[in-house]
């Protein structure tokens, strides 16, 4: 049940939104990993999959987490946001780029906080 519940957050996280200045880039995210334990904040790390002659366009990648609006028009609980989430883009020690969504408050352990 609570695998189940963290996946439910991840799901709610996954609206996390690449933007950038020119989108004629061939960016795709690759399958997310849950980094994080039931009562911990939650780590997601995605892959992110770029064309070898894109590369010029890291420098101006970016990630932004939806705002109230958007997980109200998707039906989506809006309790994750008290969960103060946060994103970033970097590279993991294999040098893979990656998105980090991350929560600074620890997820609730219980049947289903959303």
């Amino acid at each position: 049940m609570l695998l189940r519940t963290q996946l439910r957050l991840l799901k709610a996280f996954c609206f996390v939104l690449p933007r950038w200045a020119c989108t004629t880039w061939a960016v795709t995210l690759g399958a997310p990993q849950l980094q994080s334990r039931p009562g911990e904040p939650l780590r997601v790390e995605i892959p992110i999959r770029i064309a070898a002659e894109e590369s010029g366009a890291l420098e101006s990648l970016k990630v932004a987490l939806p705002g109230k609006a958007s997980y109200e028009r998707l039906g989506v609980s809006q309790k994750v946001l008290e969960l103060n989430p946060q994103a970033m883009v970097y590279r993991n020690r294999a040098e893979q780029l990656m998105v980090l969504v991350e929560t600074v408050n620890s997820v609730p352990i219980t049947d289903d906080p959303f």
